[in-house]
């Protein structure tokens, strides 16, 4: 799990409470710090729907061992977390026909034992039965979003994250959609055609084929953590051509496959 930061200063792994308390000049504002250093606390047998869509490796690796990020490069997934408290504010501000940020607990039985499955979609419409998702995405992801006509079902992403949403938290929706929030839009992103926002219906998946990945990703989540085997290597795909190690995976400096 994430114990500390990568100073931008003198390169060295430091511990949080070095970076809160030692530190003689920080890189960031103290109140930042904490704020890109907390995370989710790992419950062994426990993984929510973002984790179980993740390579194996890499949730295997940031579960169990420590590891440490440079502050500037979660500064995005920060921005994000923001964006999400700002609209689950707005609960009592709009009226009951929707529901934000509802968690779900959910017991999934795999052949090591029961394994819990936990997610928090972000807003259901209750009276148009529609399930949302908001993401806070580059330019380039958002421009992605725009032109490409279909979700690439051989790529575990947003759609496959809303779907498992719908079957485990809220079955009773008949509708889903993705929301764009663009981070970095400006006029001339506005002038290539991305708005500031955009939202895309996504296609509703076989509830049963949505249940039986969920077995099958949790089972081998399961078996890593329990040590029953070790975690499958990542595809081609999964280190995006080789650009998110090192950079984006905070177990790739315990990953055999990335050392060698």
């Amino acid at each position: 799990m994430l114990v500390g930061f990568k100073c931008p200063k003198d390169k060295e792994n430091r511990k949080f409470d070095y970076c809160f308390n030692a530190c003689s000049e920080h890189c960031h504002p103290t109140p930042l710090l904490y704020a890109l250093s907390d995370q989710r606390e790992v419950t062994p047998g426990t993984f929510s729907v973002t984790e179980i869509l993740k390579p194996f490796q890499q949730v295997h690796f940031e579960r169990t061992c420590d590891f440490y990020r440079d502050p500037a490069s979660m500064m995005w997934a920060v921005f994000g977390t923001a964006v999400h408290h700002v609209i689950s504010s707005m609960e009592t501000r709009i009226n009951g026909d929707f529901a934000i940020e509802v968690r779900f607990s959910v017991g999934i039985e795999t052949p090591h034992g029961i394994a819990t499955l936990r997610g928090t979609p972000d807003l259901y419409d209750k009276k148009k039965k529609i399930l949302w998702d908001f993401k806070v995405k580059p330019y380039f992801n958002a421009l992605k979003f725009t032109l490409n006509k279909e979700f690439p079902l051989k790529e575990l992403g947003d759609h496959y994250q809303l779907n498992l949403y719908r079957v485990w938290g809220q079955p009773e929706a008949e509708k889903l959609k993705l929301c764009y929030i663009v981070r970095d839009h400006n006029k001339s992103v506005m002038r290539e055609g991305v708005p500031p926002s955009l939202d895309r219906d996504v296609p509703i998946y076989n509830t049963k084929v949505m249940q039986d990945l969920t077995v099958e990703r949790m089972t081998t989540h399961f078996a890593c953590e329990l040590g029953k085997q070790p975690p499958p290597e990542c595809t081609t795909r999964d280190r995006w051509n080789g650009n998110k190690c090192g950079k984006y995976c905070g177990g790739s400096e315990h990953c055999p496959q990335y050392k060698r």
